[in-house]
């Protein structure tokens, strides 16, 4: 997604959204409000909403900075971090292997929240005698820094409490694709809940203003709605094709551009996948890209398992249904589809 790049702290790029110009105007608005309607002279209020505004900014960075350090601290590199309309986004290029390294990266983000509200209320007693504007807008920011927090541990995915609750299910259930499923449908519940809830409280309290919580509503459901989309249809079915009879490897048929990726079969297992172009036939083994286990995807698994398994290992992953291997996901096809859906939801 396109945006304005803020800099590289730690080699780690980060980027605004062109949206962030509306949540920082309405932000500097709503500051400059409250302390002119306190009496802080309106020659004064202009610097220090302003001031206010990019503290708001500020404190967003820090939530995403938080799952950035924990990610790190488990070996997982960190991407880039992207503020949008709706909040921010840590892209890495890995998942957490265990169930606690999952909830450390989730909760990290809400406690930097804390960490920013406790820091922004204790300001305001020094404030409060030289710059009661300042002081206000301070005590402003730590309410907003405890209300990201709490809604980003309200249970459901994307939200940062969906990942909290994947984790927990995961250590349980011991299955981190049935903990994906179930916090991916919490989340659809949760997104569904905040929409009705958002229009009723418009309608009842005439305030339009609230249906941004509708919104943020329709956001959430639609991404829990995406992490629930399986694997299976970015998988080419024409891949299902043996290509070491016996069940040994043996020679295989050249494989043309464009075409889908070979299995190679040994012992009655996918041990690889041919997918560069062959101008003549040849040993496989000396062709192949060769797969392990943790390869192996179910065709209905959360796309997001197929996405994690790729990031960790750059290899492609082998779809499974049933025992039987009923297609391929190469990492350049998902990260086609991945881009393709950033480009639809960047206007969000």
């Amino acid at each position: 997604m396109s945006g304005i790049p803020l800099g590289r702290p730690g080699g780690v790029p980060i980027v605004v959204e062109r949206s962030w110009a509306l949540v920082l105007a309405l932000a500097a608005t709503a500051m400059y409000l409250r302390i002119t309607w306190d009496g802080t002279p309106a020659a004064a209020a202009v610097p220090i909403a302003a001031g206010g505004a990019a503290l708001f900014l500020a404190s967003v960075l820090a939530h995403e900075a938080g799952h950035a350090v924990a990610a790190r601290s488990l070996g997982i590199p960190v991407r880039r971090i992207t503020l949008f309309l709706f909040g921010g986004y840590t892209e890495m290029g890995g998942e957490p292997q265990r169930p606690g390294g999952d909830f450390l990266v989730a909760a990290a983000g809400p406690a930097a929240s804390l960490v920013a509200a406790a820091l922004l209320w204790a300001a305001r007693l020094p404030l409060a005698g030289p710059a009661p504007g300042a002081a206000d807008v301070a005590g402003l920011l730590a309410v907003i820094n405890l209300a990201v927090a709490g809604f980003n541990l309200l249970p459901g995915l994307p939200l940062d409490g969906g990942r909290v609750l994947r984790a927990v299910w995961w250590r349980v259930a011991g299955d981190r694709v049935q903990a994906e499923r179930v916090s991916a449908a919490a989340g659809r519940a949760l997104g569904a809940s905040l929409v009705a809830a958002g229009v009723v409280w418009a309608v009842l309290a005439r305030a339009p203003a609230v249906l941004g919580v509708a919104a943020a509503g329709w956001f959430v459901h639609g991404a829990a709605a995406a992490q629930l989309r399986t694997a299976g249809p970015l998988g080419d079915p024409a891949a299902v094709v043996a290509a070491a009879p016996g069940g040994s490897i043996g020679l295989t048929d050249a494989v043309p551009a464009g075409a889908a990726p070979r299995p190679v079969v040994a012992g009655g297992r996918v041990v690889g996948v041919v997918t560069a172009p062959a101008s003549a036939p040849g040993p496989a083994a000396d062709a192949m890209i060769p797969l392990q286990r943790e390869d192996l995807v179910a065709w209905d698994a959360p796309i997001g398992e197929a996405a994690a398994r790729i990031a960790r290992t750059g290899r492609p992953v082998v779809l499974t249904r049933e025992g039987r291997m009923v297609g391929v996901v190469l990492p350049e096809r998902l990260t086609a589809w991945l881009e393709a859906g950033e480009r639809s939801s960047a206007a969000l």
